[in-house]
């Protein structure tokens, strides 16, 4: 069913308001979703005795459904003979439902790996494969497979135990905030605004951006950093449709964006993948007010 909620809901052809009251309406021709969802994109990071994987798809997943033994880590786009793979075993998400699962490795299975010397030790040698059972959408449609002679490379590789990363981004167009999550103590006074870029899409081509220009972190030294955007770059947002709902939110860092207390760089955001979206949305609702005129009867 359907509710139909406003007077202005439509418009006469004279584009003039309709007073239309409050009714429901049943649906007559429904189509369930039917199109699997699938894998776009994937980072490693390998820490220690520690390793994540960074999944990316084009659609929401429902995390309850991971089966990590349906990923097949392997050294080439296209397998043969000599190459080194490995299907992982186990691993485990925390990951809420949405684009982006990451999933962490068993400590078994890391080893399996690094006994591979030519697997997952820089980004040539980093592509994986997944069959349907990898997970499912909201709608219960499996995930399309990628078939080993068809692997899907890394977008980015990270073997850094310092860097930090962020989790968790979030927008206030109407108090021009920007609040950052990460996953240690981060040095306020370090931030540099122009590593910033704001984006209506997930990748850049698809859509546009702007790089922002000033502004400053407004919090102490945290885990979670809030950031005032200028005036100007929050003007140019609202020109090109940036941020103007949730849908048209996201957010790419580059390294020198933050530091952390031991001076070490951010792990950047990058187009490679996916941009960052944002987690909790704020729009802007705050009127305009008229700041100056001028009349000219020449």
């Amino acid at each position: 069913k359907v509710k139909v909620a406003a007077d202005t809901t439509v418009l006469d052809l004279s584009h003039q308001n309709n007073t239309l009251h409050f009714s429901t309406i049943r649906v007559r021709n429904l189509t369930h979703d039917t199109t699997p969802p699938e894998l776009i994109g994937w980072e490693v990071d390998i820490a220690n005795q520690q390793a994540f994987l960074t999944l990316s798809f084009d659609e929401p997943v429902e995390t309850d459904s991971l089966n990590a033994t349906s990923i097949r880590l392997q050294s080439s786009a296209n397998f043969s003979t000599g190459d080194e793979a490995f299907t992982l075993t186990g691993g485990h998400t925390l990951s809420p439902d949405g684009l982006y699962v990451v999933v962490q490795l068993t400590g078994p299975d890391l080893n399996a790996i690094k006994v591979e010397s030519g697997l997952l030790v820089d980004l040539a040698s980093s592509f994986i494969s997944i069959d349907g059972a990898l997970v499912e959408d909201m709608n219960k449609n499996k995930v399309n497979t990628i078939d080993r002679s068809a692997a899907l490379q890394a977008g980015a590789y990270f073997n850094d135990t310092t860097r930090p990363i962020v989790t968790r981004f979030h927008l206030d167009m109407d108090t021009m905030l920007i609040t950052l999550e990460f996953i240690e103590t981060m040095d306020a006074s370090s931030v540099n605004m122009s590593g910033i870029t704001l984006q209506t899409h997930a990748t850049r081509p698809d859509g546009e951006h702007h790089r922002l220009t000033g502004g400053q972190a407004i919090g102490p030294d945290f885990i979670v950093q809030q950031l005032r955007m200028t005036v100007d770059d929050v003007n140019e947002l609202k020109r090109l449709g940036i941020g103007r709902r949730s849908t048209s939110s996201f957010i790419v860092l580059d390294s020198n964006t933050f530091s952390d207390m031991n001076g070490h760089p951010l792990r950047t955001v990058t187009n490679a993948t996916r941009a960052l979206s944002v987690t909790n949305y704020t729009t802007d609702t705050t009127d305009p007010n008229l700041r100056s005129w001028r009349i000219d009867l020449s």
